[in-house]
């Protein structure tokens, strides 16, 4: 399908639309969070129809919009490091569009790399849903994946 189907998908995540897949894991971090002292889920999201450089999604903070093709994320919850998550939304030669979806961590330290490790494999099992999830909401189907893709 168009590209706008994706990003339309994309610019929605968060807030009362939720992440696509896993609700109950998103909230149940979120509540880690909170408890932890971090914003969790409450903060929600501006607007349910767009998003812009500094808005709250949930326990992210957007960092970088290039409407209709790329969001990326920066997490504010707690966490030994640094995460990130992108979305690109890209036209192909053949008419179709590829929805891509990269999480990043740079953890600090050595606590960042345990839980790292520990929270690495959950990637595919949540992440692979997701995007699944995000393409039947589009109205579109998947020609292929979704795949993960580990950096070495």
């Amino acid at each position: 399908g168009p590209p706008e189907l994706a990003w339309n998908v994309v610019k929605r995540i968060g807030g009362d639309a939720g992440w696509y897949f896993g609700t109950f894991l998103w909230r149940m971090r979120g509540f880690v969070d909170e408890l932890l002292g971090g914003p969790g889920l409450s903060r929600g999201r501006r607007h349910v129809d767009s998003v812009a450089m500094g808005d709250h999604l949930d326990f992210w903070r957007v960092v970088a919009v290039e409407e209709p093709c790329r969001l990326l994320l920066r997490a504010e919850m707690l966490a030994p490091g640094e995460a990130l998550l992108e979305f690109r939304v890209q036209a192909l030669p053949d008419g179709s569009t590829e929805l891509r979806m990269t999480p990043s961590f740079e953890p600090r330290g050595f606590w960042g790399k345990v839980y790292w490790w520990i929270i690495a494999p959950s990637h595919s099992l949540m992440f692979k849903p997701m995007l699944r999830q995000m393409v039947k909401t589009a109205g579109v189907r998947v020609l292929s994946g979704p795949f993960c893709v580990t950096e070495d």
